[in-house]
């Protein structure tokens, strides 16, 4: 699972208030204006605009800026780190090459997840238009419909689902991306 919601459920059973503390110090570490509501950057210049990423408590952030700088063993591929950056044409070079657009890294997500998880509506059409499998699940169960979900990217969501996403798919915790989508999109909460 992505975006910030998710980094506040890892700090699991420690006290609400210390949890909090400790979640404002690893989002004020990486992004140092973010309270301001300003232009950020983080570690390693990557930037993120909130007015451009907003969920509904806020800027939306992905989890894996943490784990691509810490000492995890996160192993992505050319493809990957493509798809992630947004950089369509990179991308086709690497499918030219032969290079699998349903390739897995080493925590089971395809460019796929990486592309909706940064919110590349142009790269997510690549992928999709060379047959990614948008049903494709990391190894928490989650497909790229439930990153869309969870990050609030209601047209990413949209696209998906227009090619056939499983709305009702079950991650490794029961969750569907249908209970995860907290925005009312009425697409998404009716039958089809």
């Amino acid at each position: 699972m992505t975006c910030a919601r998710n980094a506040w459920q890892r700090l699991g059973a420690m006290p609400p208030e210390e949890a909090m503390q400790k979640y404002i110090m690893i989002v004020s570490e990486l992004y140092p204006t973010w309270a301001s509501g300003s232009s950020m950057k983080g570690k390693g210049g990557a930037s993120a605009d909130p007015s451009s990423a907003k969920g509904p408590m806020g800027p939306v952030f992905s989890t894996f800026v943490h784990e691509e700088e810490s000492d995890n063993e996160l192993k992505l591929d050319a493809i990957h780190a493509s798809a992630r950056e947004g950089e369509a044409d990179e991308l086709l070079k690497h499918i030219a090459a032969g290079v699998s657009v349903n390739l897995s890294d080493s925590e089971g997500r395809t460019p796929l997840h990486w592309a909706v998880d940064r919110g590349h509506l142009n790269v997510i059409d690549l992928l999709i238009g060379r047959n990614a499998d948008v049903n494709a699940q990391d190894k928490e169960g989650q497909t790229p419909l439930h990153y869309a979900a969870v990050c609030d990217r209601e047209a990413i969501a949209e696209l998906l689902v227009k090619h056939n996403a499983d709305k009702d798919v079950k991650d490794n915790d029961g969750n569907t991306p249908v209970v995860l989508c907290e925005s009312a999109w009425k697409w998404m909460h009716s039958g089809s």
